[in-house]
Protein backbone atom coordinates (compact mmCIF):
# COMPACT_ATOMS: atom_id res chain seq x y z
CA UNK A 1 0.00 0.00 0.00
CA UNK A 2 0.83 3.46 -0.61
CA UNK A 3 2.58 5.34 2.30
CA UNK A 4 1.41 8.54 1.06
CA UNK A 5 -1.69 8.56 -0.07
CA UNK A 6 -2.55 6.76 3.48
CA UNK A 7 -0.79 10.05 4.35
CA UNK A 8 -3.13 12.36 2.34
CA UNK A 9 -5.89 10.24 3.60
CA UNK A 10 -5.01 10.77 7.14
CA UNK A 11 -4.77 14.29 6.95
CA UNK A 12 -7.50 15.12 4.96
CA UNK A 13 -9.78 13.20 7.45
CA UNK A 14 -8.19 14.91 10.29
CA UNK A 15 -9.36 18.21 8.91
CA UNK A 16 -12.56 16.92 8.55
CA UNK A 17 -13.63 15.46 11.43
CA UNK A 18 -11.43 17.52 13.88
CA UNK A 19 -11.27 20.77 12.13
CA UNK A 20 -7.48 20.72 11.61
CA UNK A 21 -5.54 23.04 9.28
CA UNK A 22 -4.38 21.50 6.34
CA UNK A 23 -1.21 23.28 5.98
CA UNK A 24 -0.54 22.56 9.70
CA UNK A 25 -1.98 18.70 9.77
CA UNK A 26 0.52 18.20 6.29
CA UNK A 27 3.84 19.75 8.05
CA UNK A 28 3.81 17.66 11.13
CA UNK A 29 3.13 14.62 8.92
CA UNK A 30 6.09 15.65 6.04
CA UNK A 31 8.39 16.40 9.54
CA UNK A 32 7.67 12.91 11.12
CA UNK A 33 7.98 10.18 8.18
CA UNK A 34 10.68 9.92 5.81
CA UNK A 35 9.62 10.60 2.55
CA UNK A 36 11.94 11.35 -0.30
CA UNK A 37 11.35 14.64 -2.29
CA UNK A 38 9.22 13.45 -4.93
CA UNK A 39 6.56 12.14 -2.66
CA UNK A 40 6.63 15.04 -0.27
CA UNK A 41 5.94 16.91 -3.51
CA UNK A 42 2.80 14.40 -4.17
CA UNK A 43 1.27 14.15 -0.41
CA UNK A 44 1.37 18.37 -0.77
CA UNK A 45 -0.47 17.78 -4.20
CA UNK A 46 -3.10 15.27 -2.80
CA UNK A 47 -4.02 17.37 0.27
CA UNK A 48 -3.78 20.91 -0.91
CA UNK A 49 -5.72 19.96 -4.35
CA UNK A 50 -8.27 17.69 -2.85
CA UNK A 51 -8.85 20.35 -0.21
CA UNK A 52 -9.43 23.44 -2.85
CA UNK A 53 -11.48 20.82 -4.77
CA UNK A 54 -13.53 19.99 -2.19
CA UNK A 55 -17.14 21.29 -3.14
CA UNK A 56 -15.98 19.63 -6.62
CA UNK A 57 -15.16 16.58 -5.91
CA UNK A 58 -18.24 15.82 -3.30
CA UNK A 59 -20.08 16.76 -6.39
CA UNK A 60 -18.42 14.07 -8.37
CA UNK A 61 -18.80 11.85 -5.73
CA UNK A 62 -22.79 11.94 -5.32
CA UNK A 63 -23.24 11.40 -8.59
CA UNK A 64 -21.91 7.94 -8.09
CA UNK A 65 -23.40 6.68 -4.90
CA UNK A 66 -26.96 6.13 -4.09
CA UNK A 67 -26.91 7.55 -0.85
CA UNK A 68 -26.36 11.05 0.30
CA UNK A 69 -23.01 11.88 1.36
CA UNK A 70 -23.85 12.56 4.68
CA UNK A 71 -24.72 8.70 5.08
CA UNK A 72 -21.21 8.29 4.06
CA UNK A 73 -18.58 7.13 7.07
CA UNK A 74 -16.21 9.92 6.92
CA UNK A 75 -13.37 7.07 6.65
CA UNK A 76 -14.69 6.30 3.23
CA UNK A 77 -15.25 9.91 2.03
CA UNK A 78 -11.86 10.69 2.56
CA UNK A 79 -10.49 7.94 0.43
CA UNK A 80 -12.98 8.56 -2.09
CA UNK A 81 -11.80 12.37 -2.06
CA UNK A 82 -8.01 11.83 -3.08
CA UNK A 83 -8.76 8.91 -5.49
CA UNK A 84 -11.84 11.18 -7.34
CA UNK A 85 -9.36 13.79 -7.32
CA UNK A 86 -6.26 11.78 -8.77
CA UNK A 87 -8.87 10.31 -11.76
CA UNK A 88 -10.09 13.87 -12.62
CA UNK A 89 -7.76 16.36 -11.99
CA UNK A 90 -4.32 14.44 -12.09
CA UNK A 91 -2.96 14.09 -15.58
CA UNK A 92 0.22 12.04 -14.57
CA UNK A 93 -1.58 9.56 -12.24
CA UNK A 94 -3.13 6.29 -14.32
CA UNK A 95 -6.80 5.83 -13.18
CA UNK A 96 -5.92 2.28 -12.67
CA UNK A 97 -3.16 3.03 -10.18
CA UNK A 98 -5.66 5.34 -8.27
CA UNK A 99 -8.17 3.01 -7.94
CA UNK A 100 -5.67 0.05 -7.21
CA UNK A 101 -4.08 1.94 -4.26
CA UNK A 102 -7.35 3.79 -2.85
CA UNK A 103 -9.04 0.27 -2.75
CA UNK A 104 -5.52 -1.20 -1.07
CA UNK A 105 -5.75 2.02 1.39
CA UNK A 106 -9.27 1.39 2.17
CA UNK A 107 -9.17 -2.03 3.49
CA UNK A 108 -6.30 -0.60 5.70
CA UNK A 109 -7.79 2.50 7.01
CA UNK A 110 -11.89 1.41 6.52
CA UNK A 111 -11.97 -1.78 6.35
CA UNK A 112 -12.93 -4.79 3.78
CA UNK A 113 -16.69 -4.04 3.48
CA UNK A 114 -15.75 -0.54 2.60
CA UNK A 115 -13.10 -1.35 0.17
CA UNK A 116 -15.60 -3.08 -2.10
CA UNK A 117 -17.76 -0.05 -1.87
CA UNK A 118 -14.89 2.49 -2.77
CA UNK A 119 -14.11 -0.53 -5.64
CA UNK A 120 -17.35 -0.05 -7.37
CA UNK A 121 -17.64 4.19 -6.86
CA UNK A 122 -14.03 4.79 -8.28
CA UNK A 123 -14.80 2.30 -11.19
CA UNK A 124 -18.42 3.68 -11.93
CA UNK A 125 -16.44 6.90 -11.99
CA UNK A 126 -14.05 5.38 -14.97
CA UNK A 127 -16.07 4.19 -16.85
CA UNK A 128 -18.72 6.86 -16.67
CA UNK A 129 -16.47 9.94 -16.53
CA UNK A 130 -19.04 12.50 -17.93
CA UNK A 131 -21.49 11.17 -15.57
CA UNK A 132 -20.54 13.60 -13.03
CA UNK A 133 -19.90 16.74 -15.84
CA UNK A 134 -20.78 19.89 -14.46
CA UNK A 135 -23.96 21.63 -16.15
CA UNK A 136 -23.25 23.93 -18.70
CA UNK A 137 -25.14 27.50 -19.11
CA UNK A 138 -27.71 25.29 -20.92
CA UNK A 139 -28.28 23.39 -17.89
CA UNK A 140 -28.56 26.02 -15.23
CA UNK A 141 -31.70 25.11 -14.23
CA UNK A 142 -30.51 21.74 -12.73
CA UNK A 143 -28.09 23.83 -10.30
CA UNK A 144 -31.20 25.13 -8.33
Amino acid sequence: MDEIRLAATKILYSVVTNGAWANVELAQVLRQEKFDDRDRRFCTELVYGTTKAGASLDWKISKYINRPLSKVDDKVLAVLRVAMYQIFFLDRVPNSAAVNESVELSKKFCGIGESKFVNGVLRSAIRAPHKSDFPTDDDVESLA
